[in-house]
């Protein structure tokens, strides 16, 4: 049974296992962001885009985590966190992934977004 403020009873955020998580996911999150100069120097080798394609690439590697984060206030206590979280990965993995192997600028910047 949920409480007032949407948390199930039962559970505690102060828990280890939890600010574990908690700072995993975190570091996921931010691990394309630091990994940027290394997207934009693989996709600038692959498809030869010009610098206002790959201000794309760049806004498609941000702009998903902060789309996520900015919506994340409606959804997070009304789904399973942990099947959201491998489900993400995996479908980010999935998109980085497919991104490797495009030889398009289009298909880089659609499997791009769909991994961020």
């Amino acid at each position: 049974m949920a409480s007032m403020d949407g948390a199930i009873e039962g559970t505690s955020v102060n828990r280890l296992s939890v600010v574990m998580a908690a700072a995993l996911l975190t570091s996921v999150c931010l691990l394309p962001a630091m990994l940027m100069p290394y997207l934009i120097g693989a996709v600038a080798l692959t498809v030869t885009p010009d610098s206002r394609q790959l201000g794309f690439v760049a806004a498609a590697v941000l702009g998903g985590p902060i789309a996520l984060m900015a919506a994340s206030v409606l959804w997070v206590r009304r789904f399973p966190w942990r099947k959201l979280v491998f489900g993400g990965l995996a479908l980010a993995a999935l998109g980085y992934l497919l991104a490797a192997g495009a030889h398009s600028f289009a298909s880089v910047i659609l499997w791009i977004a769909l991994g961020s």
